[in-house]
This record gives structure tokens, C-alpha cells and sequence, in this order.
């Protein structure tokens, strides 16, 4: 019931009756953390090359205060925000932008093990839960977007990316498509549309573990990771099914793109798995967005030697170079970020 000084409102139809106005829904975009933020090293110590968990709670917990200062909108009315952490911490302080993530079905996962892929099918199916959720973007704890929030919300869901998901596929070499028996690999971090989050919420664990885990080790001799493999052949397996002649079934539904600028250690052993990401104390000058007019970004992200990212990853950032990114964000190059938001082409 509501209170004596409440009204509901109303929308006058041509007859002059009254029926009660909708409530206004927004689609959500879903932030799906893949992350052991309780794991972060110290702000002293920093991460290790051994690929230390590492958690940017300032730089999100100030992206959140902007996106409320810019849009007078709470987060959360705009965005979902899921974290698979199956590390053991504390509970994460009040008021932090750790607190403001809601906590999935944890799997115990390892590095370049078929668990990544089992936790990001729980990211997938809590971010389901919302009705309003239109897409998922897989991040980790280190990565930092390159654009504000309210870009961000945008470029997701907007202009050439309406409707569609974001995946950076490509064809392997030959003979890692005979050994494993199926033919693309992807970049791990990618942008789920709910489309697609529905097909691979549907897919059977029991199944995937059936089939991929004696492959682990053969992808580990090649140098690839289950969560660049499995979802994407079984994916495109999926959409075959409706179109078993198409050549290329992601064509329609994907951008083919990477949603995250990455950097690669160099490998001292071929057969020690995939390479581990190089950790950035600032943002690399070539991650961000072309500093040009919105026509101009639209061309360099149509380019597939340098398309351009939403996120930099494994980013661990000091006081200045916070405050830099920051500047970066708001300052002179904010005209590069929001053609960005605009302009999202496919490569």
C-alpha cells in the first residue's frame, strides 16, 4: 500500500482514463570479475611475475563515484556485478567497491586448467539470474577500462555492439586443430551477449569434462588454455546446428575483436603452457584509443593489426600513475574515449 503522500502516476489515454505508468527497466550490462581479489599483494610489495593475483580498488572504487557524479544514476541500476573469487579472505570493507560485488558459485581454479572455463560458466549463468542483464563483459581483477564507466556502458551496449557479443576467434595452426579435433581458439577475455550467455548456460559440465579434460594436457604442450578453446568450439558447434553449411557461424552474433589489451612474457620453455601476461605500472601509450576525431578511432578499430580495447589488463597502478590514468579518463584525451563509445566498429 502506499503512504497517504505518495501518487502513482498515471498516463492519460485519448479517453481520458488512467492507467497506471510502467516502471522504467534498463538493460544492464553485467562486470563478470574472474579474479582472487582477496589474493592482491600488498600496495608495498606488489604483484610477482608469477602472475600474482592483483585488485585495482581504488581506480574502480573512484570509476564508481564518477559514474554517479556523471549520470546522477546509482551503479547499480546500470550494471551487474558479479566476482568469481575462490580465494579464502576477508570480507571485503564496507563502503569498498570490492563490497559492491555480488559473490558466484566458486570452483576451485588453477592457471591454463579446464576450472577457468567452469567458473566463467558461473559467471555466465548468475549474470542470467538478471532479467535485465543484456551482456556479459569477462574481466579479471587487474584489468582497467580505458574509457569511464558510462562509456563503457555504452560502447557495450550501443552502436555496433547492439546485440551482439565481442569475441577475438581465429583459426589455429593446423596441427593443433588435428590434435585436438576442432578448429578455433579466442581470446579469453570477451564480451557475452545474452544470446549467447543462454546457449553456453545450457551446456552440460559432465559433458565438458568428458571431452576436454584428456586434452589438457596436449593443449598444455601447444601452449594453449581450456578458457581460449572450449567455449568457443562449443559455441560454434551450437550455432551449426541451426546452419550446418555456414562457414563462419559467429558472423552474424560476434564483433571479432579483442575487448582487452594484453602484452605477453616471452616464453623460456615451448612446452611450459601459455605465456603469462606482462604486468603494466601504467597504462602502455598504445592500449589507448587513437586521440583523434570520431571518424579516424572508427578506422583504427576497423583495423585488425590495431584494433582498439575497452580494458588494459594486469595494470597495477602506483599513486602517479593512478592519478595520470585518471587525467587520462577525464582530461584532454576524454574526446578519444567517448568516440570510442560511439564509434565501435567490427574489425
Amino acid at each position: 500500500a502506499m503512504a497517504d503522500d505518495e501518487v502513482e502516476k498515471v498516463t492519460e489515454l485519448p479517453a481520458g482514463e488512467g492507467v497506471p505508468r510502467p516502471p522504467v527497466r534498463r538493460r544492464r550490462l553485467a562486470l563478470g570479475f574472474l579474479t582472487s581479489a582477496a589474493r592482491a599483494p600488498a600496495p608495498d610489495k606488489g604483484p610477482s611475475s608469477t602472475s600474482a593475483a592483483i585488485w585495482n580498488e581504488s581506480a574502480w572504487s573512484w570509476l564508481a563515484e564518477d559514474f554517479v557524479q556523471t549520470t546522477s544514476e546509482p551503479l547499480e541500476a546500470c550494471f551487474n556485478l558479479l566476482c568469481h573469487d575462490d580465494s579464502a579472505g576477508a570480507a571485503a570493507a564496507e563502503g569498498s567497491f570490492t563490497a559492491k560485488l555480488r559473490g558466484v558459485a566458486t570452483v576451485p581454479t588453477h592457471r591454463a586448467e579446464l576450472s577457468l572455463v567452469f567458473a566463467e560458466l558461473s559467471l555466465i549463468r548468475a549474470a542470467l539470474e538478471d532479467p535485465d542483464t543484456q551482456a556479459m563483459l569477462l574481466l579479471s581483477g587487474s584489468c582497467l577500462p580505458l574509457l569511464r564507466l558510462s562509456e563503457l556502458y555504452t560502447a557495450c551496449l550501443e552502436g555496433e555492439c547492439y546485440g551482439k557479443s565481442i569475441l577475438k576467434y581465429h583459426f589455429m595452426k593446423g596441427g593443433q586443430q588435428r590434435v585436438l579435433g576442432v578448429p578455433l581458439g579466442a581470446l579469453q577475455w570477451k564480451l557475452w551477449h545474452r544470446r549467447e550467455l543462454q546457449q553456453l548456460a545450457a551446456l552440460e559440465e559432465a559433458n565438458l569434462r568428458r571431452r576436454w579434460e584428456p586434452l589438457e594436457a596436449t593443449m598444455q604442450r601447444y601452449g594453449l588454455a581450456p578458457d581460449e578453446v572450449v567455449l568457443v568450439n562449443e559455441l560454434r558447434e551450437e550455432l551449426l546446428k541451426s546452419d550446418p553449411t555456414c562457414k563462419d557461424p559467429f558472423a552474424l552474433c560476434c564483433i571479432r575483436r579483442a575487448t582487452t589489451y594484453t602484452e605477453w612474457e616471452a616464453k623460456v620453455d615451448k612446452h611450459s603452457g601459455p605465456p603469462r601476461a606482462r604486468i603494466f605500472p601504467e597504462i602502455p601509450e598504445k592500449a589507448w584509443p587513437t586521440n583523434a576525431d570520431c571518424g579516424e578511432v572508427a578506422r583504427d578499430i576497423q583495423s585488425r593489426d590495431s584494433p582498439t580495447p575497452l580494458l588494459c589488463r594486469k595494470i597495477y597502478l602506483g599513486l602517479e600513475a593512478l592519478q595520470s590514468w585518471k587525467k587520462r579518463l577525464t582530461g584532454g584525451a576524454a574526446e578519444a574515449q567517448s568516440a570510442t563509445a560511439i564509434c565501435l566498429a567490427e574489425d
